[in-house]
């Protein structure tokens, strides 16, 4: 007898799911619809409930109340008929645009009936410019860069050192990433750009190295000499930095660098020109500059 009942339970329950006579259906079912930008979805209007020998005359809207009237697919956005009583609705390679309301109406036992769609629109979280190395120079106001889009847009905060970085003082969230003001070498370290979409739970993170650079200082400048001609000489000239710097030698106030000729042998590694041997021509005014990435001395 238990088991007579339960089945006239799941018989009742199956009988109320089952769609209304005479009722306009639009599937997928559901208010609203969430796809990704440059994907594609097929909506499809239908009639249940009537004799099959009736057109209940369907057309699809959008959101403006414009008609969708193209049938051969030569837009991204068209309609196909599916029998006489269902008309679907094609919207391919998806651009924001497309986001909107989209209704179906028609004739079902001669009353004048319309049901809407919704189709809601999401862009995946992207860091667009976000360097996974990066050296601001010290002592400054350094922009930590991380530019993140996507639909909706989604929130970005940071950590370092396995904290949450709060606004205020010397930190700063902008557009275009993390600004701290006066940077030093002990925030140094490895940085989490986090961004989120709460609404949808989706995440994701960018880890980014930041080393604050030194500029270069001349330590040991170039000397004035007095060599004989035919001999051979060496000028050095040494400066500090971080990342050590690379040396460029001028003469005589012209704008070009000097480089590596004939007897003259320049290294810019290690901020020296070789003369093999001097010549008289060689006699003049020198310069000696140091550069690394965030400046030159």
């Amino acid at each position: 007898e238990m088991i007579e009942q339960l089945r006239i339970l799941v018989l009742i329950a199956a009988l109320s799911t089952a769609p209304a006579l005479g009722n306009l259906v639009i599937t997928p079912v559901g208010d609203a619809h969430t796809r990704a930008l440059g994907t594609s979805i097929v909506f499809t209007c239908s009639v249940v409930g009537i004799p099959p020998t009736i057109n209940p005359e369907l057309k699809w809207t959008d959101s403006e109340g414009n008609d969708i009237t193209d049938t051969q697919g030569t837009t991204r956005v068209y309609i196909e008929k599916d029998g006489d009583q269902a008309l679907k609705l094609y919207i391919t390679s998806i651009i924001p645009t497309d986001a909107g309301d989209y209704s179906c109406s028609g004739r079902v036992e001669g009353n004048a009936v319309t049901k809407k769609t919704t189709l809601l629109l999401y862009k995946d979280i992207t860091f667009d410019d976000a360097p996974a190395l990066q050296y601001p120079k010290i002592y400054s106001d350094a922009l930590i860069k991380c530019r993140v889009s996507g639909q909706p847009v989604p929130s970005v905060t940071w950590r370092h050192g396995g904290e949450k970085i709060q606004t205020g003082g010397r930190y700063e969230y902008q557009f275009e990433g993390l600004m701290i003001r006066n940077i030093t070498e002990e925030d140094n370290g490895r940085y989490i750009c986090r961004a989120e979409v709460a609404a949808e739970g989706r995440l994701k993170e960018k880890q980014i190295d930041v080393e604050a650079h030194i500029p270069p200082t001349i330590v040991e400048k170039l000397k004035n000499v007095e060599e004989i001609e035919d001999h051979n000489v060496t000028l050095r000239c040494r400066g500090s930095g971080k990342p050590d710097p690379k040396y460029e030698f001028y003469k005589d106030g012209v704008d070009a660098p000097l480089s590596s000729r004939n007897h003259i042998t320049v290294d810019g590694s290690r901020g020296m020109i070789h003369f093999t041997p001097l010549n008289k021509e060689d006699e003049g005014k020198y310069t000696c500059r140091a550069i690394n990435d965030v400046g030159t001395a």
